[in-house]
């Protein structure tokens, strides 16, 4: 006799699934299906792109880079701009003081306003800035109140009309009080800029006072530019 296998003796794994479906090998089949299909679609997904959570990850990361770049560029942004103005102040600072040399320089080789600069200095004795000066009422010249004042002592015979040093016209003179303050010093009289402005030209002083140091020094007559 030979002995035919029954069905429940017959291996599990040689059997279809619905015939052995009350049998482990199932369970078994079942689980690695199951398995396997989380791992196609783990390569599908791995194939599409990352997943959510991951892309947020991702996301985040460059952003936080791109915070850090933009602070990064703020600050050279800042750095530079402080360099720019410290350099734009210098430039304009060096612009400014260019134009007011320039106009300090038109103004020095005005003739008009060198004779106002040192119009207070004394023509006699280069006094800088007198406190009290003397102005000849006929030529308009001045003077410190000491050098008018040896003038009328020497002509003894008439007080009130002396020679002007200047222009040696006869006038008087008056005392003319001004406030120190309101003028500066004077600066040395440039002497070699008058006669190319002048058309009567430089003459010897004549007269010799006790104070005066220089027996030779020149006087200028401004009487071209106080005639009235």
């Amino acid at each position: 006799w030979r002995r035919v296998p029954s069905p429940s003796a017959t291996p599990a794994c040689s059997q279809s699934d619905r015939m052995c479906s009350n049998c482990s090998c199932f369970v078994m089949i079942r689980a690695r299906r199951e398995e396997l299909e989380e791992f196609l679609d783990g390569v599908e997904l791995e194939k599409e792109g990352p997943s959510r959570e991951q892309s947020n990850v991702i996301k985040l990361t460059p952003r936080e880079e791109g915070v850090e770049s933009e602070e990064e560029t703020d600050s050279e942004e800042d750095t530079e701009y402080e360099v720019y103005s410290e350099e734009d102040e210098e430039t304009e600072w060096n612009r400014e003081r260019r134009k007011r040399i320039q106009k300090e320089r038109e103004e020095d080789h005005d003739p008009s306003s060198l004779s106002i600069r040192y119009s207070r200095r004394c023509g006699i004795c280069l006094f800088d800035n007198p406190r009290v000066r003397a102005v000849f009422t006929d030529c308009g010249h001045s003077s410190c109140i000491h050098c008018a004042n040896q003038l009328v002592d020497e002509d003894d015979q008439n007080p009130e009309i002396v020679e002007c040093p200047f222009c040696r016209e006869f006038t008087s003179f008056v005392r003319l009080f001004e406030s120190v303050e309101e003028f500066p010093p004077s600066s040395p009289l440039p002497l070699v800029l008058f006669p190319s402005t002048h058309l009567t030209p430089l003459e010897i002083c004549r007269r010799l006072f006790r104070y005066v140091t220089n027996f030779l020094h020149t006087v200028n007559p401004l009487a071209i530019l106080w005639r009235r």
